[in-house]
């Protein structure tokens, strides 16, 4: 089953949908598969395990495990209203967009209860993406208004002229400023509701987020290859980001608005993603450079770098109930509460159809393939990692390419069922019961 896989991957770069992979598979915390190829920039430098890439979304499960260690600690609860700990969003100050008037203005109404840490923690809070919206048109628009598209304001349709947030308090004033899509705990919708829990946890320890999870998670797992901003030193590990282009009379994923759409007629099939220099490995335009804009405000929900060989680590401890060899990030309880669906059918409209519900900053099982014993996540440029419990599986996926699926759009599902073979373990063929009125609808992560 591995040469499968690896002749799938080789594939997807030989035929220029993929600039580069690299990928790590665990089975009962032994590393069962490895394989890299490809290159990960212009230079043909050779695509590898400790190649450095944006992880954007899949930071949001690492930034989800500090909050729960906080929970273990007694420092925070799941119900608690967030203007507990950060008491400029007290309730009276949380509005919920309900229309436009005739003259254009804003009409709004206030909160029928508080945004909680659950709420964010699921995405059910009502805050939204500026890049990505179920209502592009009105809660959008506000996000690119103020700059709330961190952690690079990725968005080729960006109508701010305002700065980059200085720190989190910064953008967490700023977002109290646009009303909700809807009121909280009402549905699903992805959201930078992450980035407002890395304020909390800012806020709860008195420490800066980055010191934060270093010292909490990413260094006690010998990550070290991990963190929100890189060295010079180390810029010619960092991957180009790329993105794909789209076919023909298709146009981009709702994410992300490309000038070119022409038709493919030759790999690659992608470019460089030169949008406010997110695939820059150059020390005077890259925003991961250390002192920079990402690490005066470093981004919860998307702006750690980090690679196979550390990201494998992270997905092992989750698998192993909250332990790595001898170090113990969290307990059993937590990391389960982590892989427990809290969705209910009613809201999940918005959820990408291949999973089978959300946790705590973990998607739940991989529809037809694993069971609700399966936590993961991915990131927008095409990174992927996958933690079973029940079956002891991980998977740490790396590439570079913004829009993936536009070029590649099974890659997940496909190394998803590959890991599962090779492992030796039945992919699922039950499905959860979902009521018909709630069809679930795919989105990009």
């Amino acid at each position: 089953m591995s040469d499968i896989l690896t002749s799938y991957l080789d594939k997807l770069v030989d035929d220029g949908k993929l600039p580069g992979v690299a990928i790590q598979i665990s089975h009962n915390q032994n590393i069962v598969y490895s394989h890299c190829y490809g290159v990960s920039d212009d230079k043909q430098t050779p695509f590898g395990f400790d190649t450095l890439c944006r992880i954007f979304s899949m930071t949001k499960p690492i930034l989800s495990v500090g909050i729960m260690v906080l929970a273990e600690r007694d420092l925070i609860r799941f119900d608690d209203p967030i203007s507990l700990h950060l008491p400029e969003w007290q309730d009276n100050k949380v509005r919920v967009f309900v229309k436009f008037d005739e003259n254009g203005g804003c009409v709004t109404e206030a909160a029928r209860s508080p945004i909680t840490i659950h709420h964010l923690l699921t995405h059910t809070s009502g805050i939204d993406y500026g890049f990505w919206s179920s209502n592009d048109s009105v809660t959008s628009q506000f996000y690119r208004t103020k700059n709330l598209e961190i952690p690079v304001p990725i968005s080729t349709h960006s109508e701010t002229n305002a700065p980059y947030p200085s720190n989190l308090t910064e953008f967490c004033s700023r977002l109290l400023e646009v009303p909700l899509a809807f009121h909280p705990g009402t549905r699903f919708q992805y959201s930078c509701g992450t980035d407002v829990l890395g304020r909390i946890i800012e806020s709860v320890t008195k420490q800066n987020l980055a010191t934060f999870i270093s010292e909490t998670i990413t260094r006690p797992l010998g990550m070290f290859d991990t963190f929100f901003s890189i060295p010079e030193s180390r810029l010619n590990q960092l991957a180009t980001c790329y993105r794909a282009i789209a076919p023909p009379n298709q146009t981009s994923s709702p994410l992300i608005t490309l000038p070119d759409t022409s038709a493919l007629q030759s790999p690659p099939f992608y470019r460089f993603a030169s949008e406010f220099n997110i695939g820059s490995t150059d020390a005077s335009t890259c925003p991961w450079i250390e002192g920079g804009a990402l690490e005066r405000c470093p981004s919860g929900g998307g702006g750690l770098i980090s690679c196979v060989n550390d990201y494998i680590k992270f997905s092992e401890m989750l698998t192993n109930n909250g332990t790595l060899g001898d170090v113990t990030i969290l307990s059993p309880q937590s990391v389960a509460h982590m892989r427990k669906n809290f969705l209910e059918p009613t809201q999940m409209t918005n959820l990408a159809a291949q999973y089978l519900g959300f946790g705590y900053g973990l998607s739940v099982g991989v529809r037809g393939v694993a069971r609700a014993c399966a936590g993961g996540w991915g990131g927008v440029a095409g990174t992927y990692f996958l933690s079973d419990a029940e079956n002891g599986i991980s998977l740490a996926f790396t590439t570079q390419v913004m829009d993936f699926m536009l070029v590649v759009p099974n890659l997940r599902p496909d190394v998803c069922v590959m890991t599962y073979e090779l492992c030796g373990v039945p992919t699922s063929e039950s499905q959860p019961q979902i009521t018909a009125q709630h069809q679930l609808q795919t989105k990009i992560d």
